[in-house]
C-alpha cells in the first residue's frame, strides 16, 4: 500500500498540505480525532437562533426616537376621548387631553418615553405630579398600552381599558413598530 493510500484511509486529520477534499467519506459513526459529534438539528438551531437574534437587534436599531413614534392624536374608540402627544425631543414631550364629557376642560402634562416604556405626569388636576408608568406598543395604527405603575385611578382606567386609534400623525413612516 503506497503513502498516499494509507493518508487517505486515516481517520485522523490532514497533515498541513493535504487537500482535505483527497478525504474519503466518513462512515457513519465515524468522527476525525478532534471533532465533536453534535447532530444536525442541534447545530443548524443554533445557527438560527442566532440568525434570528441579529435580526431583532438590526431591526430594532431602526426604530425612530420614542417621542417621535409616539407624536399625533389619539383617540379612544370608547369614549371619543383625545389626546395630542407633542414631542420636544427624542424621548420627552407634552401632552394634551380633551375628555368628551368635559369639551372645555384640557388637561395637560409631560411625557418621558424609551423604546417600550412611556410615563405621564400631568400638570392639573386631581393627578398633578402623578408619575403613571406603561409599557407601549404601537401596532400600525393602534397603540396599546399596559400598566407598570399608576398612583392615578382616572388615568389608569383610560389608559388601560380603552383602545387608541391614531387620528393623526405628523410623519407617516412613524406609525408603526415596524419591525
Amino acid at each position: 500500500m503506497n503513502s498516499l493510500s494509507c493518508r487517505l484511509a486515516s481517520p485522523s486529520l490532514p497533515r498541513a498540505g493535504t487537500l482535505l477534499l483527497a478525504r474519503p467519506l466518513l462512515h457513519a459513526g465515524a468522527v476525525p480525532h478532534g471533532f465533536p459529534l453534535v447532530p444536525y438539528h442541534v447545530a443548524m438551531r443554533t445557527l438560527l437562533l442566532i440568525a434570528f437574534a441579529a435580526s431583532l437587534t438590526a431591526c430594532h436599531s431602526q426604530l425612530k426616537p420614542p417621542a417621535e413614534r409616539l407624536e399625533g392624536t389619539w383617540s379612544s374608540t370608547y369614549d371619543g376621548t383625545v389626546i395630542q402627544l407633542i414631542a420636544e425631543d427624542d424621548t420627552s414631550g407634552v401632552y394634551v387631553i380633551r375628555d368628551p364629557d368635559a369639551p372645555m376642560q384640557l388637561l395637560t402634562g409631560n411625557f418621558d418615553a424609551t423604546q417600550t416604556e412611556i410615563t405621564f405626569v400631568d400638570e392639573l388636576g386631581d393627578c398633578e405630579g402623578v408619575d403613571g408608568r406603561y409599557e407601549y406598543a404601537i401596532l400600525t395604527s393602534a397603540i396599546q398600552l399596559d400598566l407598570e405603575h399608576d398612583d392615578c385611578p382616572r388615568r389608569e382606567s383610560k389608559a388601560t381599558t380603552e383602545a387608541w386609534v391614531r387620528v393623526f400623525t405628523p410623519d407617516p413612516d412613524a406609525d408603526s413598530d415596524a419591525r
